[in-house]
């Protein structure tokens, strides 16, 4: 009697019906950083279903990276990019990761459809809005963290490019550094952003700039719309 073949379930079952799996296996995501938000989100996005991750990071994994950041002390002194693409590899075959090494920059030469920001400064972010193609990248997300308060906002560069800008002007806000970043607040912030590119991909986008406040659950939003109004009121009163 011929044995019974049993296919293998796949990862993706328990949710094929709300992130389609064709689109997501097409989709072709940069990640700048690969520290305390750009780590988790690799990983939300590759259980997700993205086959093509490209990560651009020049540091390495330090004592001090330990508490807040997705890697154990056996990775100190290697490249997070590499630490980061082999530990994907064990917990997302399909996932394709190409890891550099390097800073992301005006020469940068890459075919991704998204680019998710997680780095840990303004004037880092200023440099990769300036270098990006407005006319290739699909959908910008940027990512920022500050202790125990996170910032997510989902920008379509051709569109949202005037108000956008406004966000990188000004000074960061300085923080000691014992008081800059948590792992819980980097655990949000990573899947909050890998959530935005599903939402973007089903036709959801939150087309929201949310702050949240881990310590007292506060959510603060602005719509897209009202974000632009804002804008456009303030050229009007440079004008006036």
């Amino acid at each position: 009697m011929e044995e019974e073949t049993i296919e293998p379930a796949s990862p993706f079952l328990r949710f094929q019906d709300i992130i389609p799996q064709e689109r997501m296996a097409m989709l072709r995501v940069g990640l700048v950083g690969a520290g305390g938000i750009g780590a988790p989100c690799a990983l939300a996005l590759a259980k997700m279903g993205v086959h093509h991750l490209e990560i651009w990071d020049p540091d390495v994994v330090s004592q001090e990276n330990m508490g807040p950041q997705m890697y154990s002390p056996k990775s100190i002194g290697r490249f997070k990019v590499n630490t980061l693409k082999n530990f994907l590899r064990n917990q997302a075959e399909w996932c394709r990761v190409t890891a550099h090494a390097e800073l992301y920059t005006a020469q940068t030469q890459h075919e991704c459809h998204v680019v998710v920001v997680g780095v840990d400064s303004l004037m880092a972010r200023k440099e990769i809005w300036k270098s990006i193609d407005h006319n290739k990248c699909d959908l910008l997300v940027d990512a920022r963290m500050g202790a125990e308060v996170l910032n997510v906002f989902s920008v379509i560069p051709r569109e949202d490019g005037d108000w956008y800008a406004t966000t990188l002007e000004g000074e960061a806000v300085e923080a000691k550094c014992t008081a800059k970043s948590t792992f819980h607040c980097g655990l949000i912030a990573g899947a909050m952003a890998a959530r935005e590119v599903k939402a973007w991909i089903v036709e959801e986008r939150t087309k929201v700039e949310y702050m949240v406040d881990l310590r007292y659950l506060g959510l603060l939003g602005m719509t897209q719309e009202q974000r632009q109004g804002v804008y456009e009121a303030s050229k009007e009163g440079e004008a006036a």
